[in-house]
């Protein structure tokens, strides 16, 4: 089992029936429900690239549906497979048309690390159309472009991304259909639509989400002339979870000095927590209560990232974490590192590299990192309550 996991069940054992700061509940592994063959129409090269492959059954109902040229919307949780479901038409649609496919992703740590994907697991020909790709014109070559709505906009409208491109499109993808909101949300339907017009409307359209209670509405809103396929599926596998909620409360008096008896029998390091409360825990601050819990998390070698709402909190609390976690158990500072979107290329992919290669144990990030990346995670930590469905 997990150490991770296991600290927590310890946790809630000793603390439960005595301490209201604290709420657990499990989420058991669940095996995938699986299809044993492709779709048959799907093109032979297609095929042959992935004969492996076993999809689960909403992808299999997805791609059918995507093959027959219907717009298709796929709401399926995390490592539902949403990408597979969208690539393979994808592919599809590039062999069978020598069209184009345009997949938008909302952040640029999303698109490059599918971009890595695409080029080195599946060979494609793919490309990323954003600020920081100084070869615009070489990526418009590419079979997949990949972009995020921000700098479709302002390619779209400048001309870069040019009309005999907008042409080639034959299936536009958007993935996280639902992180937008807002004034962000109307320029990015405003934007497809001018995108849409000038294709003559013809490219199919292909959404993915995992967190959407309302598809068809959705779907609607941006698209109101176009009649969406909704799959809803949760038959991929499902891992073990684990869910543990510190309330932070600004009444926190009568929580603060415990029976004897339950500070006995709670593990060292929350013994530690509760002495070293103030009274009032609102003079703290939820990042001083969740220092002790992250460092002692990253010290048994989890992969963590913490989100805060701001920057200034995220930097706050990286020198926080370092001196803690270097005073109390030695552990080096260049374990822990922020991550914003508005880091240089260079920064963002060197950082991802070495949380993946374990040089980096704990990410401490805004919503840069809240949205599809590909990164093996064993804990995950939001300070403050959550502001958007993503989180």
């Amino acid at each position: 089992m997990n150490p991770t996991t296991q600290k927590l069940k310890n946790i809630t054992q000793h603390s439960k029936n005595h301490c209201p700061l604290i709420q657990h509940w499990n989420t058991p592994e669940k095996p995938p429900t699986l299809t044993p063959n492709l779709p048959e129409k799907l093109h032979p090269t297609v095929k042959q690239k992935f004969n492996q492959l076993k999809l689960y059954k909403h992808q299999h109902e997805f791609i059918t549906h995507a093959l027959n040229g219907e717009d298709c919307f796929i709401i399926t949780g995390t490592g539902g497979g949403k990408t597979i479901s969208f690539i393979i038409p994808a592919i599809h649609t590039i062999q069978t048309q020598k069209k184009k496919a345009l997949i938008i992703y909302p952040t640029k740590a999303l698109a490059y690390g599918q971009l890595q994907t695409f080029k080195e697991q599946l060979k494609l020909n793919a490309d990323i159309l954003d600020g920081d790709n100084p070869n615009k014109k070489t990526c418009l070559q590419a079979d997949i472009i990949i972009t995020n709505p921000q700098a479709l906009t302002v390619y779209l409208n400048y001309g870069i991304l040019n009309q005999k491109t907008i042409e080639k499109i034959g299936i536009i993808i958007i993935d996280e259909f639902h992180s937008l909101k807002g004034i962000e949300a109307g320029n990015f339907a405003l934007t497809l639509r001018n995108l849409l017009f000038k294709n003559n409307d013809q490219a199919q359209i292909l959404l993915a989400s995992a967190t959407v209670g309302n598809p068809e509405e959705l779907a609607k809103t941006y698209f109101p002339h176009r009649n969406f396929t909704i799959i809803k599926g949760n038959h991929g596998k499902t891992f073990e979870k684990d869910y543990l909620i510190f309330r932070y409360t600004e009444n926190y008096d009568r929580y603060t000095t415990p029976p004897t008896q339950t500070i006995k029998q709670l593990p060292d390091w929350i013994k530690e927590w509760y002495t070293n409360l103030k009274p009032r825990i609102s003079e703290i601050g939820p990042q001083k209560f969740a220092i002790p819990i992250i460092s002692e998390i990253t010290h048994h070698n989890a992969n963590t990232i913490v989100f805060c709402k701001r920057k200034i909190d995220c930097e706050n609390l990286l020198r926080q974490l370092r001196e803690y976690s270097y005073n109390k158990y030695g552990t080096p500072p260049e374990y822990y590192s922020t991550y914003y979107s508005d880091f240089l290329k260079e920064e963002r992919r060197t950082i991802e590299k070495k949380f993946k290669t374990g040089k980096i144990k704990c990410l401490i990030s805004t919503s840069a990192l809240e949205v599809g990346i590909d990164l093996t995670i064993d804990c995950v930590i939001l300070l403050n309550s959550c502001d958007t469905v993503n989180s």
